[in-house]
């Protein structure tokens, strides 16, 4: 049902909205759909308030990485994709209603 959710959510979105593609050999779990957008946080808490489950589950990961020692400014795409990414719930949970709402929100933000 997931997969299905993700063709669903997918044929939903309007072109304008930043889909990460996924490489032809790769099969992912269809939990979470990735997004990049440069409102993240504006449609983050717009889902949220919409109880939509939202995630930023890659937002920490340039910090971490700096107390590591990585150099800002060494993996520039890194450093954008980090602050754009945002993941909309697909798992078999999630409604074909919800889908259409999340659809309707992220629509707005591209």
């Amino acid at each position: 049902k997931q997969k299905i959710n993700a063709s669903y959510l997918y044929s939903l979105l309007d072109i304008n909205i930043k889909v990460v593609r996924i490489p032809k050999n790769f099969e992912p779990n269809f939990y979470v759909f990735p997004i990049l957008t440069t409102k993240r946080d504006q449609l983050f808490n717009e889902l949220l308030i919409n109880n939509l489950e939202p995630g930023k589950h890659f937002s920490k990961s340039l910090k971490w990485a700096l107390d590591f020692g990585y150099k800002s400014g060494k993996c520039l795409n890194t450093e954008v994709i980090v602050k754009q990414i945002i993941t909309l719930p697909i798992h078999e949970a999630v409604s074909k209603k919800s889908i259409r709402k999340i659809a309707k929100i992220v629509n707005k933000y591209g």
